[in-house]
């Protein structure tokens, strides 16, 4: 116990006693990292993509690229320069506590300088540990996908996630011991390598052989280690959290009360969110200072050597001193006075962001999924009730040719039948009931052709067709243009597709459609694909995105949001469709909203953080 805590003083003293360099070091490297490294990122990845030969990888596209050999070592390339960039901002920090601790004077710029002269050597170190975690993971991997090939692949995946049968839950107890396992192998592996970064910084080890010199000196000692970084993790996540909580608290209090007041309102909510990203900034750089000091100490203490950075500052011009950072109060008080400037500037301009007038339409998800069976006509009904502008559905083919409205691949979630839709005739799809599973009262419900929908919402609403393809497609983009133009309702149409190619399938048949892709992770410039609109998670929407997508003539969909603040969210973005499970409830939000002046819409847009919306539009009325 005692030597435990001569460690945590020894670790304050030393971070106290450096904590000005450290500071400055994190936020230089952060900036180097973002004008330096992130460009290097962004080639690798157009490179990556261009290997693909495609402009842009996206869900299915990208899922495929990664399971061959070229996508595996584009991810480990990917990868590794995350690690370097953490493993370079690491050993310039320790650079400066170890330099703290022999009497050196090592200021950011020396740390900089020492560590960028070493970069090669910590790049070769972050290499190693990543082939190394990539060999321990590798048969867990195997194991994991032989699980998923045996255990889930009878029915389709939508199934087992409704259902959980039993199958599924042995799957999931499977996975989650494969997770433990792998969890304890790496952390028993990185623990034995804690020590390889300095080793090889400041001990002048090569990196396969700082990789073995870390485990010897870690041997007999990896449960106190292990205990000391499990601290620093959970310390780091509570000072986080706690310090978040308390401007989020704030914000919570103060902000609401002063929507009266113009002045005070904006200068609250600019220092509000100026103090949250300060409070940001703060736990990211003190968590990394502390790591690095715990490393040092540890690193010191077992014996580690530091004879690299003593003779590059022994090397080094004579006479240079320590640069410390002082405030002095005209320093505290400029400081002050730029920060309420700077926060005025930033609210005005969130004001001026705030929406006056909502240009969003309303897209039903498999009618109103939330309602009704999802893809009945019961639910695109209930979506024409409620007002909707769009009804979105999935089609894909039967064994005889027909075009039904079915998202799974089967029909066991739906009807409790494993039937796959390409071994099923439209005859046999009439006999399963496919409402049921839902509420009783829709029993008499049963999977419709397209025809049916597109005749439903003839004159009430245009209706975006989802192309399912699960690899048993026979002429899907023919059949669909040829109902569609038999019903005379080209004009009333949208299709979209998670499958790029099958778009341009479409495109080819005919031309002068809309279509979109679907997608939730994609790695390229989205907005190079040929399509007329973008439908993406509602994650992947922000201000600049929805933008960017506006000025390349394309639209923005985002999906699936059905709750309140998501969609206001979205509508202060300023995307062209909201795809939803409650079509009313999007509708109610947008009347709510129709009654809001600009400050209240940015306070409807910051709820999220500072609880100024509650539940339901009635709840704020």
């Amino acid at each position: 116990m005692e030597q435990e805590g001569s460690r945590f003083s020894r670790s304050l003293r030393d971070l106290r006693a450096s904590w000005p360099q450290l500071a400055i070091t994190d936020i230089l490297y952060k900036i180097l990292a973002f004008v330096i490294l992130t460009p290097l990122t962004a080639a690798l990845v157009r490179v990556v993509v261009s290997m693909s030969g495609r402009t842009v990888l996206a869900d299915e596209d990208l899922l495929f690229f990664f399971l061959r050999p070229v996508g595996w070592v584009s991810l480990i390339l990917l990868g590794g320069i995350t690690l370097a960039i953490i493993g370079l901002e690491q050993a310039a920090l320790m650079s400066i506590v170890l330099g703290e601790r022999k009497g050196l004077q090592v200021d950011f710029w020396r740390a900089l300088v020492f560590v960028g002269g070493r970069a090669w050597s910590v790049l070769q170190v972050t290499a190693l540990l990543v082939a190394r975690v990539l060999l321990i993971a590798a048969p867990f991997l195997l194991v994991a996908g032989l699980t998923y090939k045996l255990l889930l692949t009878q029915h389709d995946i939508n199934f087992y996630l409704a259902e959980k049968p039993p199958e599924f839950l042995w799957a999931v107890g499977i996975a989650v011991v494969l997770v433990a396992g792998l969890a304890f192998l790496l952390a028993q592996r990185l623990i034995g390598w804690a020590f390889s970064l300095p080793l090889a910084i400041f001990g002048g080890s090569r990196p396969l052989a700082a990789l073995r010199e870390s485990r010897t000196m870690v041997d007999g000692k990896r449960q106190m280690i292990a205990k000391w970084l499990i601290g620093w993790a959970v310390a780091s996540l509570v000072f986080s959290a706690g310090l978040t909580s308390a401007v989020l608290m704030v914000g919570r209090e103060v902000i609401p009360r002063l929507t009266g007041a113009l002045p005070m309102f904006v200068v609250a909510l600019g220092l509000t969110l100026l103090l949250w990203g300060l409070v940001n900034l703060v736990t990211t750089l003190v968590s990394a200072a502390v790591f690095a000091v715990l490393i040092v100490d540890l690193y010191e203490t077992m014996g580690g050597g530091s004879t690299v950075l003593e003779r590059t500052q022994q090397e080094a011009e004579a006479g240079a001193r320590l640069r410390t950072v002082s405030f002095s109060r005209g320093f505290v008080i400029a400081l002050s006075v730029v920060a309420l400037i700077v926060s005025a500037g930033f609210a005005f301009f969130l004001l001026q962001q705030a929406s006056i007038e909502d240009r969003v339409e309303i897209t039903a998800h498999r009618g109103a999924a939330m309602h009704a069976p999802e893809n009945t006509l019961a639910a695109v009904e209930v979506a024409l009730e409620a007002g909707t502008d769009w009804v979105e559905i999935d089609v894909q083919e039967t064994l005889d040719g027909e075009v039904v409205v079915l998202h799974d691949s089967d029909l066991k979630k739906v009807g409790g039948v494993d039937l796959k839709i390409w071994d099923a005739t439209w005859e046999d799809l009439q006999e399963i009931d496919v409402g049921s599973f839902f509420s009783p009262e829709f029993s008499d419900q049963r999977v419709p052709k397209l025809e049916q929908v597109l005749e439903l919402c003839r004159g009430k609403a245009g209706v975006v067709i989802e192309l399912k393809y699960y690899g048993h497609q026979v002429h899907l983009e023919e059949r669909v243009a040829e109902i569609v133009d038999g019903m005379g309702m080209a004009s009333n149409i949208k299709v979209m597709s998670l499958d790029y190619d099958g778009l341009k399938r479409m495109k080819a048949v005919r031309p002068d459609w809309t279509t979109g892709i679907l997608t939730s992770v994609v790695m390229g410039d989205l907005t190079r694909m040929e399509v007329d609109f973008l439908a993406v998670n509602s994650g992947m929407a922000n201000r600049r995105f929805v933008k960017a997508t506006h000025n390349s003539g394309k639209e923005v969909f985002t999906w699936t949001v059905n709750d309140v603040l998501g969609m206001s969210a979205m509508m202060d973005l300023g995307v062209d469709s909201i795809i939803t499970d409650d079509p009313q409830l999007a509708r109610d939000v947008l009347a709510y909203r129709a009654e809001l002046n600009p400050v209240e819409r940015l306070l409807a847009g910051l709820a999220v953080y500072f609880g100024g919306v509650k539940d339901t539009p009635e709840d704020n009325a």
